[in-house]
């Protein structure tokens, strides 16, 4: 390292770390620092804007487990990211930000001073981000990165402890778990991306079967208990309507590893699906929650070197218990809810305990099916005219589900038609789901998620579904597909070059076929052909290379849980 400015050590150490990509938006003061990652070998991807580089390194980090490195320009390039790491932090995404030495609240900060060494520095942040799967901003003066390293220049405050929690506490939280499921007759295991996050969910289907209790995932957890024999699939407004029913006669509600509020679980608080709920993206908590300002740091943790927390944490001691969800006015007793915050206990060692505490019970409920099964009975229920040239979204989503690879990673935007894919496409059985555009302020981030999700996932086709109010940038020897549902909300300028022809169309790496010019024609659109197109069309879509394909739908075709007029079910 002698004679290396701190951009040179800060790149060896990227490097070193076997990171090969870094996502960054180049500026006057940390171009020392990407110019000097290209010259070690690490490529940079270029982002189009700072939240760019921060959704490319959130996915990267996403699908390999390992943080995503990005860096923006100093002054306005770090106030620019601030709505994307308040996005990441609440997605508990690892990524490290080289940014500006700029104080903020958003996220974990660590200023970097002279005469630290800049690896030891990276490997803080990196240890950090991984531990507590947040953001952390690395804040390093531009006059540092081009000055000479000088390690040891200056005294540097103690490393950042590691400590434990308090011993008790998860044999407590188990007690007053058991007991609850004791009293219950008609329990349900709701498990959060924190389940995925600490490899517990075969803990929780061991729960299940012991107690009966149904099995349900939030969003973040799409797929979780795929296969099992009680599992309801999604809860909420995107529940199926099997699944609806049964989480509308639970008396209790033990919600795991859930990090935020979801205001798609209504079906919990036994309201029916309201017609002027938030738009897809919107959330609140559900009756009785406490709502989460970004994340909290365990019990007894201290910040690391030069860190401050993010605006609202606090400590907490042991796992967090919510109880007491109160009835909706005009709506049935909503059942008791319990949150377990799984970033202050030891989830495995507090689901271990209630596994061999319970009475072993069969379930209370009748097995529903599965999702594609279950939401069959929504196409019979609602079957509004469609217009010609136009398509349903359900059943294009259902034919394009059957065709995806089984180990794809599939990403979804934002847009009306997101409640539909969120429903209808499955998570692939050895692949990855996630919901780019579903938390406040992720709209538009689909595209360079994936394409920071199609880096780190090499071999594997990268699935991208979004509204027409996104259109794709870079994707340039990816193996990467979009799907966007387009149902008119923007005019036609907005949906991108070609757009202007009435059905569907598709544009990318391939032969022709049913993508470019072949789409355009009236068996393509689907105009008499059935949904027969459909599969012709994403076939050829899912063969590798990059594609583009729009699906025009028809706006007369509303997600199910937007149908109810005032609680009465009228559709």
């Amino acid at each position: 390292m002698a004679g290396s400015t701190h951009a040179q050590a800060f790149a060896e150490a990227i490097l070193s770390s076997g990171r090969t990509h870094v996502f960054g938006l180049m500026g006057d003061d940390n171009a020392a620092l990407l110019l000097a990652l290209r010259e070690h070998g690490v490529e940079v991807v270029a982002a189009h804007h700072e939240s760019d580089a921060v959704a490319m390194a959130e996915g990267y980090a996403w699908a390999s487990g390992r943080p995503g490195i990005c860096s923006v320009p100093h002054g306005l390039g770090l106030s620019e990211v601030v709505s994307s790491l308040r996005v990441a932090a609440r997605d508990r995404s690892a990524v490290v930000l080289i940014a500006a030495a700029e104080e903020h609240d958003v996220t974990a900060y660590r200023r970097m001073w002279p005469g630290e060494d800049p690896a030891a520095v990276l490997a803080d942040a990196l240890s950090l981000a991984a531990d507590r799967l947040r953001p952390v901003v690395v804040g390093v003066d531009a006059e540092l990165l081009t000055s000479p390293v000088r390690v040891g220049a200056v005294k540097l405050p103690a490393p950042r402890p590691r400590i434990g929690l308090a011993v008790g506490d998860d044999a407590a939280v188990a007690r007053r778990l058991t007991a609850a499921l004791a009293r219950s007759e008609r329990p349900v295991l709701l498990a959060g991306r924190g389940i995925q996050a600490t490899g517990t969910a075969d803990l929780v289907r061991d729960l299940a079967e012991r107690t009966g209790a149904a099995l349900a995932t939030t969003l973040a957890a799409k797929g979780l208990f795929d296969g099992h024999a009680q599992d309801l699939g999604l809860a909420g407004d995107l529940a199926h309507p099997a699944a609806e029913r049964v989480l509308r006669a639970a008396d209790l509600v033990l919600s795991f590893g859930r990090t935020r509020p979801d205001s798609r679980l209504r079906s919990l608080r036994g309201a029916p699906p309201n017609p002027r709920a938030r738009p897809v993206s919107g959330e609140r908590p559900i009756s009785g929650e406490r709502p989460i300002s970004g994340e909290r740091p365990m019990s007894g943790e201290r910040p690391m070197s030069g860190e401050r927390p993010m605006s609202g944490e606090r400590p907490m001691s042991g796992a967090s218990l919510i109880s007491g969800a109160g009835p909706v006015s005009g709506a049935p007793v909503a059942p008791r809810t319990m949150l377990v915050d799984d970033g202050d206990g030891d989830m495995a060692e507090i689901l271990g305990l209630l596994c061999g505490a319970v009475s072993r019970r069969a379930p209370w409920f009748a097995p529903v099916g599965t999702a594609a099964e279950c939401w069959r009975e929504d196409l019979l229920n609602f079957a509004p005219p469609i217009p010609a040239g136009l398509v349903d979204p359900r059943r294009a989503l259902a034919t394009i589900d059957a065709l995806i690879p089984a180990d794809a990673v599939v990403v979804v935007g934002g847009g009306r038609c997101a409640a539909f894919v969120c429903a209808l496409i499955g998570r692939p059985r050895d692949g990855r789901f996630f919901a780019a555009g579903e938390p406040p302020g992720g709209a538009g981030r689909a595209l360079p998620f994936a394409v920071g999700a199609a880096i780190a996932s090499p071999g594997r086709k990268v699935v991208v579904f979004d509204g027409d109010v996104a259109h794709p940038g870079e994707m340039a020897g990816l193996d990467l597909t979009v799907f966007l549902l387009n149902e008119g909300a923007q005019d036609d300028g907005a949906r991108g070059e070609g757009a202007q022809d009435d059905g569907a169309r598709g544009e990318g790496a391939g032969g022709e076929g049913a993508r470019g010019e072949g789409a355009r024609d009236a068996g393509a659109r689907g105009e008499g052909a059935g949904d027969g197109w459909v599969a012709a069309l994403a076939g050829e879509a899912l063969r590798p290379g990059a594609a583009v394909v729009e699906i025009r739908t028809a706006p007369g075709v509303t997600p199910r849980h937007r149908r109810f007029v005032g609680g009465r079910g009228e559709r």
